[in-house]
């Protein structure tokens, strides 16, 4: 089949969404299939003014193009001339194209009300503007593909008449990757730790990734536990001004604004427990690398977290981690062949040839 992965993300490793892509891509092109990769990334528009400029430039796109049998995308681009081109049109992970933008809402920091209230007006708009594009965009659809359990439960719940039309599969990491974490499991086990717990949260600094709890969180453990040490990762620059400044004056916060995929193993080498606070996610790629190394994690409701739980017992735990938590009781876990192959990205063409 000839099929384009298009994305609104950078196609770089070391970005979430364009990660997954990447992945996909090169599944479905060792099975045999013409797989074109495009991504409408950067897009500098303002506000919803971005929502025509990420669609002006896929139709641009595919003027260029052939047909194509599959044209898999989020709902951003699909635009007429998706429909054209495309046998069939495949909406990827959906459900935070709506959530994000009611969890990411920030009120203005201002004491001035018109300019308060106008951005409140400003941001609602173009909220209920996006949704309603996104909605738009699930009708045109031939199949809705949502990343997890927890985002089709949603999916079904909230849109049952296209219940027919939707399907789930499960992320995981790539086949070379695996090995890596591996050795980190294994020489995790092989260290005995003693002192303080060093914690790990990675994610993108915004609203929905749970960044409220998460710094409830490291005060109330900082003042307990002088020993400990926590690390905020991938967050860009936005994180330091959001931060407790006595912490970071004395780094025991630290703050990792980027990283690559090689500073990825020696930053999860480095840790001991890992959190997971986001109240609404797609999936989060980083709960597998954290476990997947060996890493405790302690997680709220959202996510992989459903689905990840059966496979890690033990070391996937409710967010907050208790009080009690210390360096010595820290709980291990091994892996089965079970988990690979249902994590495994490979699974995921069978739902692209089932569309043919």
């Amino acid at each position: 089949m000839r099929i384009l992965i298009a994305t609104s993300a950078p196609i770089s490793v070391d970005a979430g969404a364009g990660q997954v892509a990447i992945n996909i891509v090169e599944v479905l092109r060792n099975q045999g299939h013409e797989v074109v990769l495009w991504t409408s990334h950067p897009c500098r528009a303002w506000h919803f003014l971005k929502f025509f400029e990420k669609k002006a430039k896929m139709d641009q796109f595919l003027k260029t193009q052939q047909a194509f049998d599959i044209i898999s995308t989020n709902p951003e681009l699909v635009t007429k001339g998706t429909c054209r081109l495309a046998g069939k049109i495949v909406s990827c992970n959906p459900q935070p194209f709506i959530l994000y933008g009611i969890y990411d809402y920030k009120p203005k920091d201002t004491k001035n009300v018109l300019k308060k209230s106008a951005h409140f007006l400003l941001y609602w708009f173009d909220a209920l503007f996006h949704s309603a594009m996104v909605v738009l965009a699930w009708k045109r659809s031939s199949h809705i593909l949502c990343q997890g359990s927890l985002e089709l439960k949603w999916m079904n719940k909230h849109f049952p008449f296209w219940k027919s039309k939707m399907s789930c599969y499960l992320p995981g990491t790539s086949a070379e990757e695996r090995l890596m974490f591996f050795n980190i499991r294994r020489q995790r086990k092989d260290t005995i730790r003693e002192g303080g717990i060093r914690f790990l949260w990675v994610g993108r600094w915004t609203q929905h990734k749970g960044t409220d709890i998460l710094l409830d969180f490291i005060r109330k453990r900082a003042a307990l536990y002088p020993q400990d040490s926590f690390t905020i990762a991938g967050c860009g620059s936005w994180a330091k001004k959001d931060c407790p400044e006595e912490l970071l004056k004395t780094e025991r916060l630290r703050i990792i604004p980027s990283f690559d995929r090689k500073r990825l193993y020696l930053i999860l080498a480095g840790h001991d427990v890992g959190l997971f606070t986001s109240k609404v996610e797609g999936w989060g790629l980083c709960l597998n690398e954290m476990l997947e190394s060996g890493m405790p994690v302690f997680a709220t409701h959202a996510g992989g977290v459903p689905d990840l739980q059966p496979y890690f017992k033990e070391t996937l735990k409710p967010f907050p981690p208790p009080p009690t938590l210390a360096a010595d009781t820290l709980p291990t876990s091994d892996l089965n062949s079970e988990y690979y192959k249902i994590f495994d990205w490979g699974n995921i063409t069978k739902i692209y040839e089932t569309l043919r």
